[in-house]
């Protein structure tokens, strides 16, 4: 059933949230998408923060964030100053690895301490 149903009479939002002190749009479900955002041209979901995370996903049993595409990138990433990811922890890639430049620095099998 739903609760909040929101439809664009010309002015762009279907459904528009918005707090100076806390959350602008709260979704929560004990079965489906607690927010699901669907576009046919434009973005499906959209964060933006000035001082903040722009997004964040957590989960406490599967994973925190799913990205998936049909046509191009699951994950596109990027940053006009800083790095266009941080990884933090092990990483593992199950397909093919490429990079445009740069190096990789990689432990010396018999000195992985110095070399």
């Amino acid at each position: 059933m739903v609760h909040v149903d929101g439809v664009d009479d010309g002015v762009g939002y279907g459904v528009y949230g918005y707090s100076d002190r806390s959350y602008g749009v709260v979704g929560w479900s004990q079965s489906e998408n607690g927010v699901r955002g669907i576009s046919k041209d434009g973005y499906g979901m959209f964060a933006h923060s000035d001082n903040n995370y722009g997004m964040v996903g957590w989960s406490d049993k599967i994973y925190g964030v799913v990205c998936a595409s049909k046509g191009y990138y699951g994950l596109y990433a990027f940053s006009t100053v800083g790095l266009a990811a941080y990884l933090s922890g092990d990483v593992k890639i199950t397909g093919n690895l490429q990079k445009a430049g740069g190096s990789f620095k990689i432990d010396h099998p018999l000195d992985p301490a110095n070399k």
